[in-house]
Order: structure tokens, then C-alpha cells, then sequence
């Protein structure tokens, strides 16, 4: 090496030494400020307490003073606050079934219900509602429907049409069914109902109940074929309806049929033109039927005597 390189090594060298010893005297210095600290704070806290100690005579007297007089506000506002205690909720009465008629099981409901929150008061009120529905259960649909003076023991029940829809999502198919239902007697009374459910049997249950629920009475000519010719029109279907002799038969749509031995028709001659569709065809067989007039009703409407031969 050159004397000059040897010069720049030893001059880098000594910086380096100088830097590492200014380092030192700083950590030097700071040690000796805490120190310094820790005495002057420990010489301050000395004298601190013996100022106290000096003062205790004289303050001693005045906080006892304080504190008793604290003591017995304390005592005083005890006395005049009685304690609070919060009952749970629990939707019970004394006797162990809660019953909402009883004057004081109302008011405990009701005390709880201000007392919850919005969930309690929600679970309060579904416990209600299903203790309620056990006490007073709903009627059967026979019981209903005697009430209305209808005995539907004898009923027949036929299925026209059971349809599924299928809503597409992430998760998959959700399939719905829609069932249409026709029952009657078989001496005049018939009706029809349309409902839907997440299965087809629970489909046909409601559609059943709609059915029970929307009755008409048709009058027959002999109890065996309607009295005249009828025509009805629903949307683009069209019903003719032929009455025929004893013998005869029923000659017609299954729809027609099924509605047709519900009723207790057993001669008769149908046409559908236009849309066969189940819904269009049964609304307008229901129409054809409501439009035909009985001897009595017709020599109503004219004014005259109406002979049937």
C-alpha cells in the first residue's frame, strides 16, 4: 500500500474511536442525571412529609369532621333509597300456567313487557300467543263448517291440476306448488279452490279449505241433467253445455266430467272451444251453471206461467 492509502486507513480509524467515546460520555451523563433525579425527588418527598407531618395536628381535626358529617348523609340517603330488585323474566303466573284473562297475570305480562328489551318483548309475546293457542284451539274445518250448516262428511274431493314453479338462485331450485281442487256432494252442492304450499299435499289441503269455503248450490232438472241449453264464456274459453235423457251418460271434458259428477249430473253433453286450459274450463262451467234459470225463476223473470213437459 501507498503512503497515502495508509494515511486515509489510520485517519478513518481514529474517526471511528472518536465517534465510540462521545457515544460513551452521553450514556455517562444520562446515567448521572437520573441519578441526580432519584436524590433530589427522595429529598423533596422528605421534606414534603414532614411539612404533612407538621400540618397533620392541625387539617386532622377538620376531615374527621368532614367524614362523619359524609357518614351520616350517607346513612340518611340509604334510608330514604330503598333498593331496586329486578325480578327475571319469566312468562309464568303464581299458579304455573299464564292466563292473559286474569287481571293480575295482565298486569305482570305487562309489567314485563315495559321492563324487556325489543327481543325479550318478542319472546314474550310468541310464548303468549302459543300459550293462548293451546288454550283455544281452532276449530277443525268440519266444526267450521257445521257452524255454517254444511255437513262435509259426505264430500268428494277431486284434483284438477297440480302445478310446480321453480325460482332459480346461488343456492339452488326453490319449488313451489299450486294445486286446484274441486269437491262437492253430489246432490247440488259443489265448489273450487286454488292455493299454494311449499309441497303438493299441503297445496291441496288449503286448496281443499278454499273449496269447503266457496260452495254453490245448483238446481237439477230430475236430479239427473241441468234444464236448458247453456254457454259461458272466460277468456278464450268457450263451454257449451247440452242437457240429454236418461240413459244418456256424460260426454265430456275430464274437467267437465269431474265437475259434473261432484254436482250429480249424469246425463249431459259438453264442448269446449277455444283454450283447454283447467282454470279458464272450470271458471266457465261455473258460469254456465250459475246462468241457468229453474221453471220458478223463469216464470219470475218473464211475468208468466212456465210449464216443464
Amino acid at each position: 500500500m501507498t503512503d497515502a492509502e495508509m494515511s486515509d486507513v489510520n485517519g478513518k480509524k481514529e474517526a471511528t474511536k472518536m465517534d465510540q467515546d462521545k457515544k460513551e460520555e452521553k450514556k455517562e451523563e444520562k446515567k448521572e442525571d437520573k441519578e441526580g433525579g432519584h436524590v433530589s425527588s427522595s429529598d423533596s418527598s422528605d421534606s414534603s412529609s414532614s411539612s404533612d407531618s407538621s400540618d397533620d395536628g392541625t387539617s386532622s381535626e377538620s376531615e374527621s369532621e368532614a367524614e362523619g358529617e359524609g357518614e351520616d348523609g350517607l346513612a340518611a340517603a340509604a334510608e330514604q333509597e330503598e333498593p331496586v330488585v329486578r325480578k327475571p323474566l319469566v312468562l309464568t303466573s303464581t299458579s304455573g300456567e299464564l292466563d292473559l284473562n286474569d287481571p293480575a297475570d295482565l298486569a305482570t305480562f305487562k309489567e314485563q313487557l315495559a321492563r324487556g328489551n325489543s327481543r325479550q318483548q318478542k319472546i314474550l309475546i310468541d310464548a303468549a300467543v302459543r300459550h293462548m293457542q293451546t288454550l283455544y284451539k281452532h276449530p277443525s274445518l268440519a266444526e267450521e263448517m257445521m257452524d255454517r250448516g254444511v255437513d262435509i262428511k259426505n264430500f268428494k274431493q277431486v284434483v284438477i291440476r297440480v302445478n310446480r314453479t321453480c325460482k332459480s338462485t346461488k343456492a339452488g331450485g326453490l319449488y313451489r306448488y299450486s294445486a286446484l281442487v274441486a269437491c262437492g256432494d253430489g246432490n247440488g252442492l259443489v265448489g273450487y279452490g286454488l292455493a299454494k304450499g311449499p309441497m303438493p299435499f299441503e297445496a291441496q289441503e288449503k286448496a281443499y279449505r278454499m273449496a269447503c269455503k266457496n260452495l254453490w248450490y245448483f238446481d237439477r232438472f230430475d236430479e239427473h241433467t241441468i234444464w236448458q241449453k247453456q254457454e259461458a264464456h272466460h277468456c278464450k274459453t268457450k263451454v257449451i253445455l247440452i242437457p240429454q235423457p236418461t240413459g244418456h251418460g256424460l260426454k265430456a271434458n275430464k274437467v267437465v266430467r269431474a265437475v259434473c259428477e261432484l254436482v250429480g249430473i249424469k246425463n249431459l253433453t259438453a264442448k269446449v272451444i277455444g283454450s283447454h286450459h283447467p282454470h279458464n274450463t272450470l271458471h266457465a262451467i261455473f258460469k254456465a251453471l250459475n246462468n241457468m234459470y229453474t221453471p220458478q225463476e223463469l216464470s219470475r223473470k218473464l211475468g208468466r206461467q212456465v210449464e216443464v213437459y
